[in-house]
């Protein structure tokens, strides 16, 4: 998606971060994975499903072991701005495992852009209303 596209569902985006924005989903759409390991700040926060990655040696490593082969297909549904986060709403498809949902999950991707790089990217599943709550880890209190 270009800028003004970006820019067009969601007229709160400033310039700089539909520029950021555009290119972060040119190169997932490339595979450009050196490129994409550039626009992130050098402390960098990136959460995949509840899993965090802090800085870039450690999202280089979350790239090339789980993003790289997965050949990602990412299509924007929705943008929205929430104070400072940009939040696109998205059907992603690949080669991933999927827990016996369809061959495509929804997901929401909140990044937080600060001057032209990417400090936070939060990568969560999007599940309907009515479903239940996913439980990973049992709590006593």
């Amino acid at each position: 998606m270009t800028p003004h596209q970006l820019q067009t569902l969601c007229p709160e985006v400033s310039d700089d971060e539909a520029n950021v924005l555009s290119r972060l989903l040119g190169h997932l759409h490339r595979a450009a994975y050196d490129e994409l390991l550039g626009m992130f700040s050098q402390d960098a926060h990136v959460n995949d499903q509840l899993r965090n990655f802090w800085g870039l040696d450690r999202i280089r490593a979350w790239l090339e072991e789980e993003i790289s082969d997965q050949h990602l297909q990412v299509s924007i549904s929705s943008i929205r701005k929430h104070h400072d986060h940009v939040i696109l709403s998205a059907r992603m498809r690949g080669d991933f495992a999927t827990g016996g949902l369809s061959d495509s999950v929804l997901v929401d991707l909140h990044v937080k852009i600060g001057g032209s790089k990417i400090v936070r990217l939060l990568i969560l599943l999007v599940l309907t209303d009515d479903a239940p709550p996913e439980v990973r880890v049992q709590v006593r209190l």
